[in-house]
């Protein structure tokens, strides 16, 4: 992410094309990246579940704070590595010019989006051993639109 954030060469701003800017750098990365991965691992070192460790009183909370000072750090430094591969890099890479009116690319995201929905809610059926997973994928969408339909209302 730091990379994209920095580079200024592959998305100049003035001929950027927002949709795949935003969906490279938060869509992309930010699903390589878990926040709930995030939070289950803050879960594991306060609470001391699995792998357990005999701590005692209060060692649970400084593990705590130990995840969450290591993640930031490391969040943070290898956010700073990207942008600074993108300045050194600046000259070997192309330039993306993309007009304003990329309809075409609109409509293939959507189409892969729900294809990808599709794929999940068949996979959902078929393979019994992942429906825990490939349910919640299922589910993403409409409790997305839903929580979107609800601040549109509420602050609309």
């Amino acid at each position: 992410m730091g990379f994209l954030l920095q580079d200024k060469t592959l998305f100049p701003k003035e001929t950027r094309y927002v949709a795949l800017y935003i969906g490279l750098t938060t869509g992309f990365c930010g699903s390589l990246t878990s926040f709930s991965t995030f939070m289950w691992n803050c879960l594991q070192a306060l609470a001391n579940l699995d792998p357990s460790y005999p701590r005692d009183r209060g060692y649970n909370f400084l593990a705590l704070c130990g995840q969450v000072i290591i993640t930031l750090c490391e969040s943070i430094a290898r956010l700073c590595f990207g942008m600074y591969i993108a300045q050194v890099s600046r000259h070997l890479l192309p330039s993306v010019h993309m007009h304003k009116g990329c309809r075409g690319l609109d409509l293939l995201g959507v189409a892969l989006g729900i294809l990808g929905w599709g794929v999940a809610e068949i996979m959902c059926d078929l393979i019994p051993k992942w429906r825990a997973e490939l349910f919640t994928a299922i589910l993403a969408p409409a409790g997305t639109f839903l929580f979107i339909h609800g601040l549109c209302i509420h602050f609309g």
